[in-house]
């Protein structure tokens, strides 16, 4: 199996761990994003959390309704 095989396996049992518990995958990304926010000084607030809500909306989760 190459790498490549390797990752896309990776992805897809993420992206179906997250599907089927979307709420706990939520509070991962929002973990994510908040600490990202940190180390980059509050310069990407805006893209960070439009990432975030993008990525929670893929898998179920809804997206951060405008919060910050």
């Amino acid at each position: 199996m190459s790498l490549k095989d390797s990752m896309k396996n990776l992805k897809d049992k993420v992206t179906g761990a997250a599907r089927q518990h979307p709420d706990q995958a939520g509070k991962g990304v929002d973990a994510a994003a908040g600490q990202a926010d940190r180390r980059t000084g509050g310069k990407h607030t805006d893209q960070i959390d439009r990432g975030a809500d993008q990525a929670k909306k893929s898998f179920g989760s809804g997206g951060d309704q405008g919060s910050t």
